[in-house]
Formats: C-alpha cells, sequence, structure tokens
C-alpha cells in the first residue's frame, strides 16, 4: 500500500528532505510534509505516496501494483481572450499547439490528472475553454478560438505556472464548455 523512497532520492523529484531523528521533513515549492522514517539496510527511507498527497500530488499504482506513479494535480486555470494560465502541484512541460477547423489552441499537460473532489480554481473560462483528460495521464486544455490565431511561446511564471498568449483570435463558444471525465 505504500512505496518507500530513500531520502537521498528527494532530490530527483524535486524535493528537499531533512533527516530529523525518525522523521522528515519534505519541502517542495513552498508546501512542507512531515513525514516518518523508516530504515532499510542502513538506509532512510520516506513513505512516497504520503509525500505525494501531501505536497499536493497524486498516486495511482499500475502494473499491477508493481508500478508507482505520481502524477501533478491541477490547481487554477484561468483564461481570457487572448491568455491561458495553468498552475500545478508539480513542475511539468506543457506542450502548446494550435488546431484548425475549428481553430482552437491547446496546452497538454503531462502526468497531470483533474481531480473532482479537489477541482482546479477557474477564472474567465466561462465560454470558449474545455477542460479533459486526454490520453491517460495528460490533462488538456482547448480554447474554442473565433479565427486563425498567432500563438507565442509558453512562458514558465514560476516553476508550477504556465502562460501562453495569443493574437488574431478570440474565445467563442463552440462546444459545450467545462470538465469531460475520461473513462478508460
Amino acid at each position: 500500500d505504500e512505496c518507500f523512497l530513500p531520502i537521498q532520492h528527494s532530490k530527483d523529484l524535486g524535493w528537499e528532505c531533512k533527516a530529523l531523528g525518525d522523521r522528515a521533513l519534505v519541502t517542495s515549492r513552498g508546501k512542507h510534509a512531515n513525514l516518518f522514517l523508516r530504515n532499510f539496510d542502513g538506509v532512510d527511507c520516506m513513505p512516497l505516496r504520503t509525500a505525494a498527497q501531501l505536497l499536493g500530488g497524486l498516486t495511482e499504482w499500475r502494473d499491477d501494483g508493481r508500478s508507482l506513479y505520481v502524477l501533478a494535480r491541477c490547481e487554477w486555470i484561468g483564461a481570457a481572450d487572448g491568455s491561458l494560465s495553468v498552475k500545478t502541484s508539480f513542475p511539468l512541460e506543457p506542450k502548446v499547439f494550435t488546431l484548425a477547423n475549428p481553430d482552437r489552441v491547446v496546452m497538454d499537460l503531462p502526468a497531470t490528472r483533474y481531480v473532482s473532489t479537489h477541482p482546479p480554481v477557474l477564472k474567465g473560462i466561462e465560454k470558449g475553454v474545455r477542460i479533459f483528460q486526454f490520453r491517460g495521464d495528460t490533462l488538456r486544455v482547448v480554447c474554442d478560438l473565433g479565427a486563425v490565431a498567432k500563438l507565442s511561446p509558453l512562458r514558465t511564471v514560476n516553476e508550477r505556472q504556465y502562460e501562453v498568449s495569443w493574437k488574431g483570435g478570440a474565445l467563442t463558444v463552440r462546444e459545450k464548455t467545462g470538465f469531460v471525465e475520461y473513462v478508460p
């Protein structure tokens, strides 16, 4: 039910970990988790699932319980005519592109989940923006536009917030907006 990670490997996840006796303080981008340590053959290990969840992420067992995946949670999505901003619980590398017929801007967030029990804060997406789980671990945000847009490069606002802007196309309602749950 738990996966233990040697504390020296927490840096591979971008986490800072300090051992304090039989406890560990794990910090990631302003979030903290106070965890128990378990010693395996002289190596202090922390519970990975518990750490990820306390730091705002999600975990998922796969391959009949042999592999544990750590996923980011989408925390905030903001859209306005000409821009889209997204904030996640962990850093990632979004992909942004445009599609035609109909015209739209797409942002794919790999290793990210929409969680209905903790949905992201939404700002300005009343029209023309759809959010759905796409291809398993990828959360897709689609901005429907009224014309072909020129896309700016993706900008990393901070380690967990990403922004893209465009010129030439205003948000428009083409399809039902909102969330669509992914069903494998």
